[in-house]
């Protein structure tokens, strides 16, 4: 074990059996670099052991309790089943010294599997129907990013001011 880790042991209450609540702990401890293990309960809790810096602990248990959605989402953009475009505050060069941590569009990495899940027909693009042209900026930006991710190495942000109101969707 390295000097500066340290090991816990916690016991969880609550709803945390039959939730996925030891894979998404076993999911954060990995991407933090941390070990343990977690295991259930009969008495309905989830007991976990931790080892890490101190630092890797208290971001443990912030992303067990506040990240929720934050590793659902990065769940899938590692699966690459989603593609995380950030905002650029300022269309520079590199790109990347630009980014936004706190903006971002999330799209699917294929416009089929779009248009499956807003359960549009696939005759929907033909007919141009009601549903369609409500949903035709979200599946053309979607169209363009596939297109553009097979082109480029680097995945594409946006960039956007709010007064006036502006908008480039890819950069």
């Amino acid at each position: 074990m390295r000097e500066d880790y340290i090991r816990k042991h916690f016991i969880f209450h609550g709803r945390v059996q039959g939730v996925g609540f030891r894979y998404h702990a076993n999911y954060i401890a990995q991407r933090l670099g941390a070990t343990g293990w977690v295991r259930n309960l009969y008495d309905g809790t989830v007991e976990c052991e931790i080892q890490g810096t101190p630092g890797m602990i208290d971001d443990f248990l912030y992303m067990l309790d506040n990240g929720k959605y934050e590793n659902a989402l990065q769940w899938l953009v590692d699966a690459r089943l989603v593609h995380k475009v950030y905002r650029s505050s300022a269309p520079g060069l590199p790109v990347s010294a630009y980014d936004d941590l706190s903006a971002f569009k999330i799209y699917l990495v294929d416009v089929g599997l779009l248009r499956r899940l807003a359960m549009l027909s696939p005759t929907a693009f033909g007919e141009g129907n009601r549903l369609f042209t409500e949903f035709k900026g979200a599946l053309t930006e979607n169209y363009v990013l596939q297109a553009l991710v097979m082109q480029f190495e680097v995945l594409a942000r946006y960039w956007s001011q709010s007064n006036p109101p502006y908008e480039v969707d890819f950069l």
